[in-house]
C-alpha cells in the first residue's frame, strides 16, 4: 500500500509541476561541489537558511540548491520525482516509510528537534489527559510525540480520543478555539500557542526524544563525503553566528523564514542551536519501534542500518 502511495505521489507531481517552490543558487558545472535539498521552512531547517544567507557554505567551496516548501506532502512529492534532491530535513517516521518502500535513505545529523504536546485552557498536566481529544498527524513524528507522551503518562491510547487534522494551521485552531483539549505541534506553532496562553504539557525534550534528523539518499553519503563535509561545516558556522549574536542579526529570518509570529519579536524565548552530530542511536531504535508498532515498517531495519557518521570520516 505504501508503495502504491509513493507511486501514487509521483503522478501528481509529474502531472501538477514544483508545488512546492524553486531550486535557489546556481546550476552545478563539472568538478563544482553541490548539495541539493528539500527544505521545510522551519526552525531545524533555520541554520541552513542562515548558512546560504551570510555565504558560510560557499567558504567552504559548496553551492547548495534549495528547494523550499510549507507543507511536507509537497516536499515528499518533489524528492521522489527528482534524483537530484540529495538531502532533506526529516525524521525517523518518515525514514521508515521511505525505506519500506524501497528509497534508500540514512539519518546524518540530528537537528534541533523541538515539538510539544500543548494543552488547551485547563489542561495543563498529563493528568488532564484522560478523556481529552488530542489533535495528530498520523504516521508522521507527531504522532509518535503524542504516543510517547501517553507512556510516560500511563495512558493507554483508549483512555484519550484521538483525532487526526494534518494541516498544522488547523490543528493549531481548533485548539485555540477549545475544539480539542491536546494537540502536538512542532515550532514555530508550538510558541503561537503558548503565546496565545496555551500549556506545555509535554516537550520533546522533556520526553528525552528526537526524532528530528538531516537525512540524505545512502548513494549520496557514499559518493559526496566532501560536499557533506563542507555542509556540515557551513552549518555549524551558521549555529555559531546565531548562538553568539544579537537577536536582533536574525530574528527576521525567524520571523519572515520559519514563520514565528511578528507580535513575538521581542518576547520569544530563543533555544540554543547546537552543531550537528550524529543522531542518537537510542532515539533512532526508538521511533523505529513506535514506526514498526503501526505497521508503517515490516522490513528488518535496525538504528544501525540508517544512522551514517560523516562526521569521524
Amino acid at each position: 500500500m505504501k508503495k502504491m502511495f509513493l507511486l501514487a505521489t509521483l503522478l501528481v507531481f509529474v502531472a501538477c509541476g514544483n508545488a512546492g517552490g524553486g531550486v535557489g543558487g546556481a546550476s552545478a558545472t563539472e568538478g563544482e561541489m553541490t548539495l541539493t535539498m528539500a527544505l521545510m521552512t522551519s526552525l531545524d531547517a533555520l541554520p541552513i537558511f542562515m548558512a546560504q544567507e551570510r555565504g558560510y557554505f560557499e567558504d567552504f567551496g559548496l553551492t547548495v540548491n534549495m528547494y523550499t516548501f510549507s507543507a511536507a506532502r509537497d516536499r515528499d512529492i518533489a524528492f521522489q520525482a527528482n534524483d537530484n534532491i540529495d538531502g532533506l530535513v526529516f525524521d525517523f517516521v518518515a525514514l521508515s516509510i521511505y525505506n519500506e518502500a524501497g528509497i534508500e535513505m540514512v539519518a546524518a545529523a540530528s537537528s534541533l528537534g523541538l515539538a510539544s504536546l500543548i494543552g488547551a485552557d485547563g489542561v495543563e498536566t498529563f493528568d488532564d489527559l484522560p478523556g481529552a481529544t488530542i489533535l495528530i498527524s498520523r504516521s508522521t513524528a507527531m504522532e509518535y510525540i503524542m504516543d510517547r507522551s501517553l507512556q510516560a503518562a500511563n495512558l493507554s491510547h483508549d483512555e484519550v480520543n484521538i483525532e487526526e487534522v494534518p494541516s498544522l494551521p488547523t490543528r493549531l485552531e481548533m485548539l485555540l478555539n477549545g475544539q480539542a483539549q491536546a494537540a502536538t505541534l512542532p515550532e514555530p506553532f508550538a510558541t503561537i500557542a503558548r503565546e496565545s496562553g496555551l500549556n506545555t504539557i509535554a516537550t520533546t525534550r522533556t520526553l528525552d526524544i528526537n526524532p528530528f534528523i538531516y537525512a540524505f539518499r545512502r548513494e549520496v553519503v557514499e559518493e559526496k563525503n566532501a560536499e557533506l563535509q563542507a555542509f556540515f561545516n557551513g552549518v555549524n558556522a551558521a549555529v555559531d553566528f546565531m548562538n553568539n549574536s544579537p537577536r536582533e542579526d536574525f530574528i527576521d529570518a525567524l520571523i519572515d523564514i520559519v514563520g514565528f509570529p511578528e507580535e513575538s519579536r521581542d518576547t520569544l524565548i530563543l533555544p540554543e542551536f547546537v552543531h550537528m552530530r550524529v543522531p542518537d542511536a537510542r532515539h533512532a531504535a526508538d521511533v523505529l519501534d513506535f514506526a514498526r508498532s503501526i505497521g508503517l515498517l515490516t522490513i528488518d531495519l535496525t538504528a544501525e542500518d540508517v544512522i551514517v557518521d560523516v562526521f569521524g570520516q
